[in-house]
């Protein structure tokens, strides 16, 4: 089969414009799953040694999404144009019978399906898959939210897994989303597609995962026109959106003009989060040796430090006062400078 693209390529190409140790510093300093290091998967992520970055960025998020989807309220509200409404008044005044019903019956129909929506985002966890992007947002600047048709779930891709290209005034004219399939859930024209395409006994264990990628593109109709690829074999998967139609939505936290993806709001702070971490780092290390005590004993005392380790509490030694003292750091107007800032 004639390859049409080198989609991974392309992939790759789109997101060399991305500075991802920069943005694994700012995941660090936060919510270090945000943008883990490649070499990290399957260990512990441990970011910043203090939590204010963590609790700051999670605070936020929180707060975003009770704000724009409150959970006992509907977040928008649904209205009749005047001119509609007006229509369906002189209907019912002329003798119309359903145009009057539904005159009576607009607020709770209108209602009823704001009740219809908030049952809906519950139902397909919309609230935990906002926070998870607005963490993103925070953090990295950018997030893509994909909203399958039918009863998919709401997903959320990050930088790691989605690239976007975009024109000067910020209108998105390709996104290129990564994902991952077992060999075995193709059907078998796939699987030999698959097999065909690539070097001998890539495939062998049915497990093998097998990298999807999803093209969006406008084209000139101003519409958007997808098409899937596994690894470097086109699928016969297709679609065709409105621009306001659209299940894929890139979102950034504030972009710069001419510029494809956004920056966050931990990028402002950077200086002083880097700040942070090495001070708490300095007071965490001056603590630890303040914390080791330590005894000195006079060279020249007969005490037997020896037997006074033995002995129990409130047993009498000979020796003087001075015969043992403890090491002194003095170093707490150090520690006093480091803490106050």
């Amino acid at each position: 089969m004639k390859k049409q693209i080198n989609i991974a390529t392309r992939f790759k190409e789109m997101q060399k414009t991305i500075q991802f140790t920069r943005l694994e510093s700012y995941a660090a300093w936060t919510l270090p799953y945000v943008m883990p290091p490649l070499e990290s998967e399957g260990t512990e992520m441990q970011g910043s040694v203090d939590s204010v970055g963590a609790n700051a960025v999670n605070h936020l998020s929180n707060k975003l999404v009770l704000t724009l989807f409150r959970p006992n309220q509907p977040f928008y509200r649904l209205q009749v144009e005047d001119s509609d409404m007006e229509e369906i008044r002189e209907l019912a005044e002329q003798g119309e019978e359903d145009a009057a019903n539904l005159v009576a019956e607009f607020d709770n129909l209108l209602i009823n399906k704001e009740k219809q929506a908030l049952q809906e985002l519950d139902y397909n966890r919309f609230r935990t898959e906002a926070t998870l992007a607005a963490n993103y947002l925070i953090v990295t600047g950018n997030a893509l939210m994909y909203h399958p048709e039918g009863e998919g779930k709401v997903q959320v891709y990050g930088l790691r897994d989605y690239a976007v290209k975009r024109d000067l005034s910020g209108t998105v004219i390709e996104i290129i989303t990564r994902d991952q399939k077992a060999f075995s859930t193709f059907s078998d024209a796939v699987q030999e597609q698959l097999m065909a395409g690539t070097q001998k006994g890539k495939y062998e264990d049915v497990n093998t995962n097998v990298e999807i990628y999803t093209c969006v593109k406008l084209n000139e109709d101003r519409k958007y026109e997808m098409m899937q690829y596994a690894d470097e074999v086109k699928l016969d998967t297709k679609g065709l959106w409105a621009p306001n139609d659209l299940p894929w939505i890139p979102l950034t936290w504030k972009r710069i003009r001419g510029e494809d993806y956004g920056r966050g709001l931990v990028e402002d702070y950077a200086g002083a989060f880097h700040a942070l971490t090495t001070l708490t780092h300095s007071l965490i290390d001056i603590a630890a040796v303040a914390a080791d005590i330590k005894w000195l004993v006079d060279p020249a005392s007969v005490l037997d430090v020896g037997e006074l380790n033995r002995s129990k509490s409130g047993s009498y030694h000979q020796g003087k006062e001075g015969d043992i003292v403890a090491q002194q750091l003095n170093k707490l107007q150090d520690l006093q400078i480091v803490e106050a800032r």
